[in-house]
Parts: structure tokens; sequence; C-alpha cells
């Protein structure tokens, strides 16, 4: 009772904003099936792991994820619009991006259509995406990998679609990305994500485009600041649609706004992090909120994910 009400004042306080597109992007964390995939190492999401991931937890993380997303397109829905495309990071395989697309928390919100490759990521996880097929089209989807000789990671997911506009329809691209982590150190690492995002970029053709999803670092790093003349620049982020928090994944009590989105185009793209009650929790140790994840190490909590989701909306002037 307590978060209907929260929501539904937040929904009649925050004015309405006229948008085309809207995107929203959720990494997950880790919704693996339980099948022991050759190739992958997913051993610790199996079930005889110390996480015990049978039949039963991978439901239940299932279910938490559905509802985490259903939360998110209600409190968007109220404000700017309906979503066309949810895209996902850290999932395993299709057969889960089919499963959330069918939970009953989700399936009357679509209908959905399942847009998703199998990447060379070690651990088997990938970018996906669920189009919402009443409100856009697909006219085509392919992995885009940056992998070289000393780089294997997660493919980015790039579609282009099709959308009714008012007077005629609107082609644009939308690529979901889940970029290298600072494994290593940050310094180190960089030129990861930074070869990543230009091949990335590179990729998208002539058409208005938004890039969207953890890119496992903050607004300020090089790969994603562009000078006033480049056609890519960052979409501003607007303030957080819930509790007051500082990012989107927190690390020792350090807020970071890792999940984020650039874009390309002639009309501007803005984003708001979805920072709603129930998917935080308070941060004990640190102060304040943090995300209310699923694990903490082999224990399973029940919680949703340790990042919070992102909308992004192109605005229609």
């Amino acid at each position: 009772m307590i978060y209907r009400l929260l929501l539904l004042a937040l929904l009649t306080s925050i004015p309405q904003r006229s948008s085309a597109q809207h995107v929203l992007f959720y990494n997950v964390e880790n919704l693996f099936d339980t099948i022991d995939t050759p190739g992958h190492h997913d051993e610790e999401f199996l079930p005889n792991s110390p996480k015990e991931y049978g039949s039963m937890r991978y439901y239940l993380k299932l279910r938490s994820t559905a509802r985490a997303l259903r939360m998110a397109l209600t409190a968007v829905q109220g404000t700017t619009g309906p979503v066309d495309i949810i895209a996902l990071a850290e999932v395993e395989s299709y057969f889960v991006v089919e499963g959330l697309s069918r939970h009953a928390a989700l399936a009357d919100l679509g209908p959905w259509s399942v847009v998703h490759f199998d990447s060379k990521d070690h651990r088997g996880i990938d970018c996906a995406a669920l189009l919402r097929t009443d409100r856009c089209r697909l006219l085509e989807a392919r992995p885009i990998s940056a992998n070289t000789d000393s780089l294997t990671s997660r493919d980015a997911l790039l579609m282009t679609v099709r959308s009714p506009t008012d007077s005629d329809s609107l082609d644009w691209q939308c690529m979901v990305v889940h970029l290298s982590s600072k494994r290593g150190g940050a310094s180190a690492s960089n030129w990861k994500r930074s070869h990543q995002m230009r091949t990335f970029t590179e990729a998208c053709r002539d058409l208005p485009a938004i890039i969207i999803g953890d890119m496992n670092d903050g607004p300020s790093a090089t790969f994603l600041t562009f000078p006033s003349d480049s056609p890519w620049q960052q979409s501003p982020s607007l303030k957080p649609l819930g509790l007051p928090v500082g990012g989107t994944y927190k690390f020792q009590g350090r807020w970071s706004t890792i999940d984020q989105a650039i874009y390309r185009g002639p009309q501007p793209w803005n984003h708001q992090i979805i920072a709603l009650a129930p998917l935080l929790k308070p941060d004990e140790k640190w102060s304040g909120w943090k995300p209310y994840r699923t694990w903490q190490g082999s224990f399973y909590i029940g919680g949703y994910s340790d990042h919070l989701p992102i909308h992004a909306f192109m605005v229609v002037n």
C-alpha cells in the first residue's frame, strides 16, 4: 500500500513530457538458465553449485526480474508514455528472455518479441531485447562484435526499427551494450571500453540512433564525452524517478552512473534512473539506499538486481 501511494504521488507530481521513442534498459544481474552449456563458465548457476541454482531459484529470479520490469514500465508510462523496447544485459540464453516475455507480470503489457544472439563472453552472458510489436516493427537485428586477439567480451545488439508517428513513420536504431568491466584496474582496462565504443558507434548507420547499456564507467569517461561538433552526444540525466539516489550502481558506499545512454540524430534524448522504493533497500553499512540485489555472494537474498534500470526517451519539440 505504501509503494502504491508513493507511485501515485510520483505520477501526479511529475510533469508529462511529449516524447516519441522510449527505451528501458536493465542489467538484470545474472539471469541464467540451469543448464550446463559447453564453452560457458556457467557452473556458478547450476543446481549442484554453492548457489543451489535449480528450477525453484530460476523461477524466483525470473519472477523478480519480470516484476521489477513491470514496476518500471508502469512508472514510465505514467510520466512520459509506453516503452517501445526493453533492453537487457546479463541474460544467458534465448530461453530465459522468452520466459521473461511470457511471464504473467509482463505478458499483459506487451505484445513482446524476443531479440537475442549468443556471444563469445566467457560466462555466456549476453545483451538482448524485448520489442513491443504494437509500437514498433523490427527491420533488422544483428550482433556487433568488438573482439580482438586480446579481448573477448559481450557482443552489442544492434536493432533497426520502424515506429509510427503522427504524420508518417520513423526508422531509427537502438544498440544495447555491456562494456568490459574494470577488472585489472580502471586505467589498465580503459582501452577495452574505448575500443568497444569506437567499434559500436561506427557500426550504426546514418539514422537517428541511441546506444544504451552498462558502460562500466561514469559519464566523465573519455570514450563517453564528445566534442560539440560530434554526431554523438551524451543523453542528459534527469532527476531520478522515485527515491533520491546518486547513480545506478553502488560499490563500497559510492554511487556511480554506469548505466547510461548516448545518442545521434536531430532530436535529443533524455534519460532518468528508475529508483522505485521496492528496487532499493536501506544501506545499513554506508547509509542511504542501495539496489536490492538477488545475491550476496552465494546467498540468495531475494531482491531484483545490483543495478537500477534507466529509461531513455526521444524528446519531441
